[in-house]
């Protein structure tokens, strides 16, 4: 009985005979229509997505540019309140108000440069030329900056070039004070603030190298020994020796290419292809800079 209710159901509601080709057509037509309004719902929602990502990327952007701004304007409010300090009671006040403008008109100066520069609105030589009148004051806050760009390297490579770039073209009396102090800083601040001193070529700032000859960090070594030559110093020599020892291949190289270049293109021997057979070179090297190298550049 149950099985005879279920066919007058059927019947009753058209189906009973079983689906005609008609309605298996329409049926299969409505099926495709949901599926193709599907698709592109799926197409819209992908875009819309899409669009978010790339608007919050653009907000990620403007909150760094923004961040860096902050934190230049920090830096110069409390070098002023230093100056303030240690400012004399006796000073005049509009003097001092004269003073306090100035600061304040170099960290804009430098905040708009560096935006500048991240949104590539201006090149660095158009940065260098904008910063270089002001290069005394605006070399601490690009020195603070350097040290907030080697912290994220992977996202700002090129700009921490800039930065050295930029501070390379100031006046070794305007930036030995902020790089000085660099040198002395773990991490990458101090193989770059090295790279300054180097591109500077000022033998006054070269004696702030000196100072770090002793280090066990073979990168930092390698550009304290280069820095050292290009500013004519001769205690970057042994530094490049040293070197000559490295289990990496790139310092190998480095290291005699400038040392080559010290001894009208010998390499007394050495090969940095075979590390394991330098022995006999690198004692050759060691005896041409006691005998030669240490007066090279007298």
């Amino acid at each position: 009985m149950k099985k005879y209710g279920v066919f007058l159901f059927l019947a009753g509601v058209g189906c009973a005979s079983g689906v005609t080709r008609e309605e298996h057509d329409a049926l299969k037509k409505r099926y495709d229509d949901l599926e193709t309004k599907a698709g592109a719902h799926n197409g819209k929602q992908a875009s819309l997505y899409a669009d978010l990502v790339d608007k919050h990327e653009q907000l990620s952007r403007r909150v760094n540019d923004l961040d860096s701004v902050v934190k230049i304007l920090e830096a110069t409010v409390k070098r002023l309140e230093e100056k303030l300090k240690n400012t004399s009671t006796s000073t005049d006040t509009n003097s001092r108000k004269g003073e306090d403008l100035k600061a304040s008109d170099v960290a804009t100066r430098v905040s708009e440069t560096l935006i500048g520069l991240k949104t590539s609105k201006i090149t660095v030589d158009e940065a260098i030329a904008q910063l270089k009148p002001v290069a005394k004051d605006a070399s601490p806050l690009l020195v603070e900056e350097l040290r907030r760009a080697v912290r994220d390297m992977a996202r700002a490579g090129v700009y921490v070039n800039q930065l050295v770039a930029i501070l390379s073209n100031f006046s070794p009396e305007a930036v030995r004070v902020p790089v000085t102090q660099a040198l002395g800083e773990p991490g990458l601040i101090r193989i770059y603030a090295a790279r300054i001193v180097g591109n500077l070529r000022d033998k006054e700032t070269a004696k702030a190298l000196e100072v770090h000859t002793a280090t066990e960090d073979e990168d930092f070594r390698l550009v304290l020994g280069e820095a050292l030559i290009q500013c004519r110093n001769a205690a970057g020599i042994p530094l490049l020796i040293l070197c000559l020892s490295s289990k990496n291949f790139d310092t190998r190289v480095i290291a005699i290419d400038i040392l080559r270049r010290l001894h009208q293109g010998e390499d007394l021997g050495y090969r940095a292809t075979k590390p394991e057979d330098n022995a006999a070179a690198i004692r050759k090297w060691e005896e041409w800079y006691r005998s030669l190298g240490k007066s090279i550049f007298e």
